[in-house]
């Protein structure tokens, strides 16, 4: 038996630890609980991974039962977004209690700066210096 199967984290028969050992996963269960129901495409603006990785977590959360997608009327127009099911609830109380929602945040924060500060190096070295232009 597993870890997270003999403490009787169970949610829709499959157990934690299969939730948590797929990228993206927890951080879409952070981001449902933090701002509420969301369109697919702002899940994926949101998350740093895949558009396919996401919709496949997306999927799998979906039929155990993690979250659930739902019409949400915008602008006069009916949009699908998904939410938290009151399992999914449990499991972002307790990522949130250990504060992993804020540190998904930082991440996410960290890992864009760190693209931003790469795309500058690139681009200076990619730009001649005044020596170069002048040959």
């Amino acid at each position: 038996m597993s870890e997270a199967a003999s403490t009787g984290l169970e949610v829709g028969g499959k157990t934690i630890e299969f939730i948590f050992g797929r990228k993206g996963s927890p951080e879409i269960i952070c981001l449902l609980g933090d701002q509420g129901p969301q369109r697919l495409k702002s899940i994926v603006d949101k998350i740093q991974a895949s558009r396919s990785t996401l919709n496949e977590r997306v999927q799998v959360g979906k039929n155990i039962g993690i979250w659930k997608p739902t019409l949400q009327s915008r602008n006069a127009n009916n949009v699908v977004v998904y939410e938290l099911t009151d399992e999914g609830q449990l499991i972002y109380d307790e990522l949130a209690n250990k504060e992993l929602n804020t540190l998904y945040e930082s991440r996410r924060t960290i890992q864009d700066q760190i693209g931003e500060a790469e795309s500058q190096v690139k681009e200076n070295l990619d730009t001649p210096t005044v020596e170069e232009a002048q040959r």
